[in-house]
């Protein structure tokens, strides 16, 4: 595939040639999800066999607990895993920006690529080693992403591409996107109005995914299930809209399609108020909370 010529001001990432480590980040609230956190582990646990020497840190952090609860303390044995917990209750952004943080003291991201799995996410076999095979491969590519679904398979065969904007904002969650980890430290952190236990409720990871498509030098998108993750609510639609809107309006100005795809999720919130699944009083306000912002640029 061809690859995007290097922006001028981003030479200091072509530094980071030589990839040793996946770095993942997971935040989970007291003991909800124990059998499906533990899923995780188990898919990590098993994708580290397959990456031929290079290493695996899993970090995990327990919102609204004193101590991990079962099924982290019987994986404590497990040297890849890193449990810190934490009484309050913060937001999902805030929360990976803690783990950021500690990495910053504890680890480096240079020679890593970063990913952000839920805690009901996993790895089908061969995922991960491939995703690190991909950086590896393509000098130039910062930012690689994926489809999400329940019925995930690693395939090598499958030709990865450089994404429009809409398959972006439809496809890259924080469950299947990967940055080269230079790159995360340039871009900096989640942005903490965004995202779950904000009133904006969703967005911070389609921020995020943004500003590294953005900042970095070449992305990938792989137009197939290669993650795993629970089907969609119902509900889930309307649920993230207020969010995604926010974050869509705020790059419109500066993005090719953005004006596009600002003007599609407009006309989606004004097709589920119709359907009385989003009530209008909301909608409003919604729509008002995103172009707020409008005419300031988006964020580097």
């Amino acid at each position: 595939m061809q690859h995007s010529p290097p922006h001028p001001e981003r030479e200091d990432l072509v530094q980071d040639l030589s990839l040793k480590k996946i770095i993942l980040l997971t935040t989970t609230r007291g003991g909800e999800r124990q059998k499906e956190i533990k899923t995780l582990i188990n898919s990590v646990e098993m994708s580290r066999a397959e990456m031929h020497g290079s290493e695996v840190h899993h970090y995990i952090l327990i919102q609204g607990a004193a101590e991990p609860f079962d099924c982290l303390q019987d994986s404590a044995s497990n040297a890849f895993l890193h449990v810190a917990c934490t009484p309050e209750l913060v937001s999902l952004s805030r929360a990976r920006n803690m783990m950021l943080g500690q990495i910053a003291q504890t680890d480096s991201l240079t020679g890593s690529v970063i990913g952000f799995p839920d805690d009901d996410a996993w790895y089908p076999s061969g995922t991960l080693a491939g995703i690190l095979q991909s950086f590896r491969e393509d000098d130039l590519l910062d930012l690689w992403f994926c489809q999400c679904g329940t019925n995930p398979a690693w395939s090598s065969t499958l030709p990865g591409k450089r994404p429009r904007l809409q398959e972006m904002y439809s496809n890259a969650t924080s469950n299947s996107i990967f940055v080269r980890g230079c790159l995360a430290g340039k871009i900096g952190a989640f942005d903490e109005t965004l995202g779950l236990g904000t009133s904006a409720v969703s967005g911070e990871d389609s921020d995020f995914a943004v500003r590294a498509f953005r900042t970095g030098r070449n992305a990938r998108f792989v137009e197939a299930q290669l993650v795993g993750h629970r089907e969609h609510g119902a509900r889930d639609r309307e649920f993230y809209f207020g969010g995604a809107l926010r974050v869509i309006a705020r790059y419109a100005r500066d993005l090719p399609g953005g004006y596009f795809a600002l003007a599609r999720k407009c006309l989606v919130g004004a097709a589920l108020a119709i359907m009385g699944r989003i009530p209008l009083q909301q909608l409003m306000l919604d729509y008002r909370r995103a172009f707020s912002g409008f005419n300031v640029s988006g964020r580097d």
